[in-house]
């Protein structure tokens, strides 16, 4: 209940900052930075909107703003960010899809995004905001096998996103990388704890168990550290 009230806050939030942008943009015609800002809030307007089961409205906000990112990379096809920028809005529209309960859609409008991610992050793998947006986006897309009932589908994507941790690991060993590997573990750990209790397979208790016993020590070592927070 608190967190749909704080779902329509937003979108009035964003459907009045939609409409300033509007307005700088028809100001200053020539300024591409305010027709990025319009094309960025487009993106959360129509996020919002479809949480508030409004999807109707907001997909084809979502879409509007795809095209224009994927306009930007045609002219400028050796442009990363241009791609990172398209891979995001993808997410963004996953996120509406799954908001309206479109799984199938959502599941589709992740895979594009992760093509662009993984091209991306061949080129440039040393960029950190690249590799997080992978990990990000494969563990999003697994959630969304685990709604669906398709743990073997869910298990495949959380298992690739480990893989993004390890990279990320050898860039920058730090505390967000202790917690995604635990987040990562934890995904995993419960993807195979629903497959054993589909199965009653005590083998797959046991690799549930691996997994979530590595995700706990994760987060007890930060807490030993006292960096783990609240």
């Amino acid at each position: 209940e608190q967190i749909k009230a704080l779902y329509i806050e937003a979108e009035k939030v964003h459907r009045r900052s939609y409409e300033l942008a509007r307005e700088l943009q028809r100001d200053f015609p020539n300024n591409q930075i305010y027709t990025r800002y319009v094309s960025a809030i487009k993106i959360n307007l129509g996020t919002a909107l479809a949480r508030v089961g409004k999807g109707e409205e907001g997909i084809p906000l979502i879409m509007s703003s795809l095209d224009e990112f994927r306009q930007t990379v045609k002219n400028d096809p050796g442009n990363s960010e241009a791609k990172r920028d398209e891979a995001e809005c993808l997410q963004y529209l996953a996120f509406g899809y799954e908001a309206m309960n479109e799984l199938d859609k959502a599941i589709e409008a992740n895979r594009e995004s992760l093509k662009i991610l993984e091209e991306i992050t061949i080129k440039d793998p040393t960029n950190f905001e690249f590799l997080s947006q992978a990990h990000l986006t494969y563990n999003n897309t697994g959630d969304i096998f685990i709604r669906k009932g398709n743990l073997t589908e869910a298990l495949d994507f959380y298992q690739k996103g480990t893989e993004y941790v390890e990279k990320m690991s050898k860039l920058n060993e730090s505390q967000q990388i202790a917690l995604l590997r635990s987040e990562s573990n934890r995904k995993i750990g419960e993807a195979y704890l629903a497959m054993a209790e589909k199965n009653k397979n005590p083998e797959i208790y046991q690799k549930a168990r691996d997994f979530l016993t590595k995700a706990k020590d994760s987060l007890a070592e930060l807490k030993a550290k006292n960096e783990l927070g609240k």
